[in-house]
């Protein structure tokens, strides 16, 4: 599974946990014949579904960043090769100093 599907499912598992939660405590509200344990869940439910959608959202937001870095990298032109200049005459390549082979051998 790649990295955007699973904080995908973690925003998905963090909205449930939320709708849970919410449940618990409207039901806590509601209707006081349920226990205070079951508001104390739903605070828990709650809290740990705004933590997993926090999460899921700043590490999408992370790949998608991640992901369009890597395709300016992909897209940017290849460096091209730098040219001396003067790196070859007419009559040969240049050596270190700038003298062709030949003009060298002439000066001996």
């Amino acid at each position: 599974m790649n990295k955007k599907a699973s904080y995908t499912f973690r925003i998905l598992a963090g909205a449930y946990l939320i709708y849970l939660g919410y449940s618990l405590i409207r039901g806590y509200l509601v209707e006081h014949a349920v226990s205070a344990g079951f508001m104390a869940v739903g605070i828990l439910f709650g809290a740990m579904g705004l933590f997993f959608c926090f999460t899921g959202l700043t590490g999408r937001r992370r790949a998608d960043q991640e992901m369009k870095e890597e395709q300016e990298k992909m897209s940017e032109p290849l460096p091209q090769p730098i040219e001396r200049q003067g790196a070859e005459d007419a009559e040969g390549p240049a050596l270190e100093d700038g003298m062709t082979e030949e003009k060298e051998e002439e000066e001996e």
